[in-house]
């Protein structure tokens, strides 16, 4: 058996305001194996783009684990370039992110 490429533990996001919390994805587990195809979905407002932000580091979660390969992303510090800082310098480059240890 193949060891999963990305492991998900108790993945939960939620986004605050001053009127209410809202928590997309409470408590979400799953393990993808390497070299598979995965399907998200569900309705509007389930939590699918939230997830994909997660994976891709451009959204820190509440609580859980993200774990890819051997990185933990969640122990990870997220470094973005956002779109204002493009906008200042002038750039016309999309907005980067990187990760490091």
């Amino acid at each position: 058996m193949t060891a999963p490429a990305v492991i998900l533990r108790e993945l939960t996001i939620r986004y605050t305001s001053a009127a209410d919390t809202v928590s997309p994805i409470h408590s979400f587990s799953a393990q993808i194996p390497a070299g598979s195809m995965t399907l998200l979905l569900g309705p509007s407002g389930c939590g699918k783009t939230s997830l994909l932000s997660a994976l891709a580091g451009l959204l820190r979660p509440s609580s859980g684990t993200i774990t890819v390969g051997e990185d933990h992303l969640t122990s990870m510090t997220v470094r973005n370039s956002t779109t204002s800082d493009a906008i200042a310098s002038g750039s016309r480059s999309k907005p980067s992110t990187s990760f490091h240890r």
